[in-house]
C-alpha cells in the first residue's frame, strides 16, 4: 500500500525514514497472514537463489559464494528486480523474526525490511516495507505509482503459497545452476560463431564484372560541385585504391544533369566510347528468387537462433504470453511486425554486402509510411499496457475504499487450460469470439505477409547506391493497420467495468458495508495484460 503508515518496529536508516517524504518519496507496505510457522516462512524467505523459481519479479540472484544458498548477516548479493540490477547488503538478520537489506542500482537506492510475527499458535504474520530514493523512483512514482505495491503483494502471496505447501525450499543445485549457465553461454557462443561464418561467406563476392570491355564497375569517390568531374575507384579488395578523375565535357549537359542524382559511395557502371564517358548508371544486380528466399529464411532463422541462445529453449513463446499465461494480442502484433521489419532489414543488408563486392554495409533507410506503421504497432503495445494498469489502479482504489462488488472485477490468472495461439488471439476474456480482436490480428497478418512479398520483389533488382530505402507500405494498408490498432485499443479501454473509487454514500449502504477481502495479488483486472 503506497503512503501507508510504517510499522514502528522497522529500524529505518535516517535517509530512508518514510516520514521524511522529501528525502524518501516512495514508501510501500504490504502484509499477509500465513498458516505456517515463522521458521518455515523464514526458510523460504532467506533462500534467495530460489526466488526466481516462484517470484516472477526477481532474476539472476547471485550470492558471493556459489556454495551458499541462504542469505546471512552482512552478506552482499546481486540480483535483478523491476528491470534494475541491484547490489544489496543484508543489514538486519534475526532468524525467524526480522530481515532487511539495502540496495543500490542505476539512479536508485532502496531499503527493504521484513518482519515475521507469530500469531494464533502455528501461524505467522508477515509484513514487508520498502523505502526508495533517487531519480528513478521519482519517475516510477509518476508513471507507475502502484507497480511496486502490486509486485510486493505478489511476493507475499507466493511466499504464503510456498510456506503453506509444507514443502522444503528447493531450487536448482549448484551443479544444475552452473550447467544451465554453461548451456546458455554455449548457445550464445555457437550463435556468434555462426554469425562469423555467415559474414565470412559474404567476402566471396557474388557481384559480377561487366562482360563488355567498354563497361567498367566503379565506386564514386567524389563529384565536383558543378558536375564537371567525377572521381571513381575500382571495386577491389585492397584497402587503398587508385582513383581516377573522369571529366564530363561541357557539351554533355544531359550527362552532367544525370550526375546530380548520384552520391558519393554509389556503385556505378561507366560506359566509354573512344575513351570518352558516354553514360553511367547505378548498378542494379538481378538476384535470383532462390537467393532471396534463402536470405529471407536465413535472416528469420538467425533471429530465432539468437532468441534461443539468449532466452533458452522454449522461451520464445513466453515473449508473447500475458501474465495470465495466455497469448497476448498486443504482444503478438508487436512481435510479428518487429520480426518482419528485422528480417527485411537483415536481408537487404546482407544482399547489398554480397553484391557490392563487400563495399556497402549499412545505410538502409526506413520510409515514412513504414515508420508510421511501426509506430502504430509500438503504440498499441504500450497503450494496452497503460489501459490495463489504469484499470488495475481503479480496482485497487475501489477495493481499498470498500466499494461493493469491486473485488469481483478481478479475474483469476489460472484459467485451467493451456494457451492456444489462434484461440487466445481471437477470443476475449469471456472466451467469446471477438470482432475487434479478430480484425486486429487479421490486419497484422495481412500487413506482415504483404510486406514480406514487397521486400522479395524489391530485392529482385535493388540499386547499389550509397544509401537504399526499404520498400514503403501503401496508404491503404497503413490506414487499415492504424484503424485496426485504434479499434482494438478503444474496445479494450471500454471493455470491463471501471468502479468509481469515490462513490456517493447515498443511503449509507456503501459506508456501512464491510470492505471486501483484499484480492490475491496474482489476479489481474478484467482486460488483457
Amino acid at each position: 500500500m503506497p503512503n501507508a503508515k510504517s510499522n514502528d518496529e522497522i529500524h529505518w536508516p535516517p535517509e530512508f525514514q518514510p516520514a521524511k517524504g522529501v528525502i524518501s518519496p516512495v514508501h510501500m507496505r504490504n502484509e499477509v497472514q500465513i498458516a505456517a510457522s515463522p521458521e518455515r516462512v523464514w526458510d523460504w524467505l532467506v533462500r534467495a537463489p530460489c526466488w526466481p523459481e516462484w517470484y516472477p519479479n526477481s532474476a539472476n540472484v547471485r550470492l558471493p559464494d556459489a556454495r551458499e544458498s541462504d542469505l546471512k548477516k552482512d552478506m552482499i548479493f546481486r540480483w535483478r528486480t523491476f528491470g534494475t540490477n541491484l547490489s544489496s547488503k543484508v543489514v538486519e538478520y534475526e532468524p525467524c523474526k526480522r530481515l532487511a537489506w539495502d540496495g543500490r542500482g542505476l539512479g536508485i537506492r532502496v531499503y527493504h525490511a521484513w518482519l515475521l510475527q507469530p500469531v494464533d499458535g502455528d501461524k505467522c504474520r508477515v509484513l514487508t516495507e520498502e523505502s526508495q530514493r533517487g531519480w528513478r523512483c521519482w519517475l516510477g512514482k509518476i508513471f507507475l505509482p502502484h507497480r511496486m505495491s502490486k509486485f510486493h503483494q505478489i511476493w507475499l502471496e507466493k511466499l504464503k503459497e510456498k510456506a503453506e505447501s509444507g514443502q522444503s525450499p528447493a531450487c536448482p543445485s549448484i551443479p544444475q545452476r552452473r550447467q544451465k549457465m554453461v548451456k546458455s553461454s554455449f548457445g550464445l557462443i555457437l550463435w556468434l560463431l555462426g554469425m562469423l561464418a555467415v559474414v565470412a561467406t559474404g567476402f566471396w563476392s557474388i557481384g559480377k564484372k561487366p562482360d563488355d570491355p567498354g563497361l567498367q564497375r566503379e565506386q564514386i569517390v567524389d563529384i565536383a560541385p558543378d558536375q564537371s568531374t567525377v572521381r571513381v575507384a575500382p571495386l577491389t579488395q585492397a584497402t587503398s585504391r587508385t582513383t581516377t578523375l573522369v571529366s564530363i565535357p561541357a557539351d554533355k549537359k544531359d550527362l552532367r544533369a544525370l550526375l546530380k542524382s548520384f552520391h558519393r559511395g554509389d556503385l556505378v557502371t561507366l560506359q566509354y566510347e573512344k575513351n570518352a564517358l558516354t553514360d553511367l548508371h547505378v548498378d542494379t544486380p538481378e538476384v535470383s528468387a532462390w537467393q532471396i528466399s534463402a536470405t529471407i529464411v536465413g535472416s528469420a532463422l538467425l533471429l530465432f537462433l539468437f532468441a534461443w541462445a539468449v532466452l533458452g529453449k522454449g522461451a520464445l513463446a513466453g515473449l508473447i504470453l500475458g501474465i495470465d499465461g495466455l497469448y497476448s494480442k498486443s504482444k503478438f502484433q508487436l512481435f510479428v511486425w518487429f520480426g518482419v521489419l528485422m528480417v527485411a532489414y537483415l536481408s537487404t543488408l546482407w544482399l547489398r554486402f554480397c553484391y557490392s563486392s563487400n563495399w556497402l554495409l549499412g545505410a538502409v533507410q526506413i520510409p515514412p509510411n513504414l515508420l508510421v506503421l511501426s509506430g502504430f504497432s509500438a503504440l498499441s503495445f504500450v497503450g494496452a499496457k497503460a489501459i490495463t494498469q489504469t484499470k488495475q489502479d481503479r480496482v485497487d482504489a475501489a477495493v481499498a475504499k470498500g466499494v461493493p462488488g469491486a473485488a469481483d472485477l478481478y479475474k483469476t490468472n489460472v484459467t485451467g487450460r493451456a494457451p492456444n495461439l489462434v484461440y487466445d488471439l481471437t477470443h476475449d476474456d469471456s472466451v467469446h469470439a471477438d470482432l475487434g480482436d479478430f480484425q486486429m490480428v487479421l490486419i497484422t497478418s495481412v500487413a506482415a505477409i504483404t510486406y514480406i512479398v514487397q521486400v522479395f520483389l524489391f530485392l529482385r533488382a535493388f540499386p547499389l547506391s550509397a544509401t537504399v530505402t526499404l520498400p514503403d507500405v501503401d496508404s491503404t494498408l497503413l490506414a487499415a493497420f492504424g484503424l485496426g490498432q485504434g479499434a482494438y485499443l478503444m474496445k479494450k479501454a471500454a471493455s470491463g467495468s471501471n468502479p468509481d473509487p469515490n462513490p456517493t454514500q447515498g443511503g449509507g449502504a456503501a459506508a456501512n458495508q464491510a470492505p471486501p477481502a483484499k484480492p490475491a495479488a496474482h489476479k489481474t483486472p478484467v482486460g488483457e495484460a
